[in-house]
């Protein structure tokens, strides 16, 4: 489910894509939104929604591929301490 967030500096941009966000329209981003993209925000648009677009949890739900990450961490550890 997205979260609702605060535009600022240091935003999870990593966790946006991961669970989506929905982030609240200021009067300052609808001035930058003209300036940067050149199309104007609605004035009746409150909130611009974020979908998600997962690529960790896809991995991590995956048995076959975290029993393979299993192996290969163990094999570099091993290489580790040959040394």
């Amino acid at each position: 489910m997205a979260q609702t967030i605060a535009v600022k500096k240091g935003v999870n941009i990593a966790r946006v894509h991961e669970k989506g966000a929905t982030i609240e329209v200021t009067d300052a981003m609808r001035k930058g939104f003209v300036a940067v993209i050149g199309r104007r925000i609605k004035k009746t648009t409150k909130y611009i929604r974020i979908p998600a677009r997962p690529f960790i949890s896809p991995i991590m739900n995956d048995k076959k591929t975290i029993q393979e990450a299993k192996i290969l961490y163990c094999k570099a550890i091993k290489e580790v301490f040959r040394k």
